[in-house]
């Protein structure tokens, strides 16, 4: 029995929030991720293929902070069913040439959307064990970021730290993850704050950005979403049928 009863808005308050940062802070270069996203949850949606939508089908090249904005929607609608998303998962990273082993970020960023998702993260709390519970296997060293988070946090440490600090023990491609996190943790509202310190990060900045937009437009709900963003937005009818055919394709594959 799945514990917990999904709201739409939540899945579609993220979407929302990851397209309206895009014009937002002209993130030229997560544009395909944006666009591939999105393009993966109607796949779903219609039980076409997602598969080839990457490489070397789409032709197409992502580094794993773009790949985990890609793979969103897929992560929401694989909740339940772990098997199956890691076998995606890890033949998303075979088309993409990464090994079973490199690609531990997305199973961090699969659990971190999930303990939101479900409202079971406890932001007070160290996000280490919150995660590391949900870890069939690890090694120390693939878990070191997340105990730097905790660190950091802790200490009240400046953004600047934070960068500095992960950037020694985090893949570069992979960097933006574990900075949007620490990024969420730290300010998960007022959403338009953490969104703005979140564009001070200089390495991968733009991928920090899209994915804290993910994690705080999740969090917050339809609270993240600003009247003013809201009259500008002109395809939010579109992620909002995305949203709820998603969900409403969840619930249906989980009876």
């Amino acid at each position: 029995m799945i514990p917990f009863y999904p709201n739409y808005l939540s899945l579609f308050a993220s979407l929302f929030l990851l397209n309206n940062s895009y014009y937002q802070f002209t993130l030229s270069s997560c544009r395909e991720a944006i666009n591939l996203c999105l393009a993966l949850a109607k796949n779903i949606i219609r039980d076409e293929d997602i598969f080839q939508l990457f490489p070397p089908a789409s032709g197409i090249l992502l580094n794993k902070s773009q790949t985990a904005i890609v793979i969103y929607p897929l992560i929401i609608y694989r909740y339940g069913d772990k098997t199956q998303l890691s076998n995606d998962l890890e033949k998303i990273g075979q088309k993409l040439g990464y090994s079973q082993e490199s690609i531990n970020s997305w199973l961090v960023w699969t659990v971190i959307i999930h303990l939101i998702w479900t409202r079971e993260i406890q932001i007070t709390e160290k996000i280490t064990p919150q995660i590391t519970i949900h870890l069939e296997k690890y090694q120390s060293e693939e878990i070191k970021p997340l105990e730097l988070i905790d660190m950091l946090i802790e200490k009240k440490s400046p953004l600047s730290e934070a960068e500095a600090v992960l950037s020694q023990t985090s893949d570069e491609s992979e960097l933006a993850i574990y900075q949007s996190l620490y990024n969420f943790l730290c300010l998960p509202n007022p959403i338009e704050t953490g969104l703005k310190r979140s564009a001070n990060f200089k390495k991968q900045k733009e991928e920090t950005i899209a994915l804290n937009s993910i994690l705080l437009g999740l969090f917050n709900g339809w609270k993240a979403i600003t009247q003013k963003c809201w009259l500008v937005q002109k395809n939010r009818d579109e992620l909002g049928e995305i949203s709820q055919k998603i969900v409403d394709k969840w619930r249906g594959k989980m009876q």
